[in-house]
């Protein structure tokens, strides 16, 4: 048992000791370093993962013309989508699948396999490696880019208009705004209108008349229509209405005597 312990004490010593030696290579770099260094080489930062307990995240850069946003590591799969920057739109944009570019060139965990040169090191391209955290907060610390002072970044906040890139990009993607429901009403009724106004008015029926009105049958019961035809009553029937009546409407001017 008792040596038991004194492993354990020297486990625990050691680990300590290691991440003293981490804090202490992540203390002597300047806040944004990690991108600084990688946008001078045209590349893209890994994204941050949750380590194992006690572990650290490796972190990479990339080259984004190869990666365009398939980063992450490969046996990754996330029930929400994550985003990663586009330095092309600079827009967040949902991050892909690092194998569909090349997993040595854009997964985590191949490059931390692969063990690619640092990228401090002069003459270096990437992917080269830029460092490990132990937490968020120190990913987040050498990841982003920082101001000086509170002027350095005031016209972030006073300048509202938009780059031509994410202008652009907006301009793009933006959704077609729905119309409101009485804007709805207004074009329903604009195009009952319309309807309306073209619609085919039906003729007015052709109108026959008797041409000697009670008169008598046979011989005496013609009648005259509209259309320029001319129709009889039946022998027995004489022609009696001295009005117009419609065509076919035969009743109307015909009757036995």
């Amino acid at each position: 048992m008792l040596v038991s312990g004194i492993v354990l004490a020297a486990v625990g010593a050691s680990a300590h000791t290691f991440l003293q030696q981490k804090r202490l290579v992540l203390d002597r770099q300047e806040p944004g370093s990690w991108l600084t260094t990688c946008t001078d080489k045209g590349g893209l930062v890994t994204p941050w993962y949750d380590p194992a307990p006690g572990g650290a995240v490796p972190v990479f850069c990339v080259t984004a013309t190869v990666c365009e946003g398939h980063l992450g590591r490969s046996n990754e799969t996330a029930a929400l989508p994550v985003t990663v920057f586009d330095r092309v739109t600079k827009l967040r944009v949902e991050q892909k699948d690092c194998k569909e570019k090349g997993e040595t060139q854009c997964c985590t965990d191949i490059l931390a396999k692969e063990g690619p040169a640092d990228c401090a090191v002069d003459g270096t391209n990437a992917p080269c490696k830029l460092g490990a955290a132990t937490t968020f907060k120190d990913f987040a610390s050498f990841t982003q880019a920082f101001e000086p002072d509170a002027a350095a970044f005031k016209d972030d906040c006073t300048n509202k208009a938009p780059t031509t890139d994410s202008a652009a990009t907006i301009d793009e993607k933006k959704l077609e705004e729905l119309p409101s429901v009485k804007k709805l009403e207004e074009q329903k009724e604009a195009e009952k209108e319309q309807s309306t106004s073209t619609t085919t008015t039906t003729p007015p029926p052709t109108m026959c008349e008797c041409e000697t009105p009670g008169k008598g049958a046979a011989g005496h019961n013609k009648m005259r229509c509209d259309d320029g035809s001319t129709r009889y009553c039946s022998a027995g029937d004489e022609c009696y209405n001295h009005g117009k009546f419609a065509f076919g409407d035969w009743a109307a001017g015909c009757r036995a005597v």
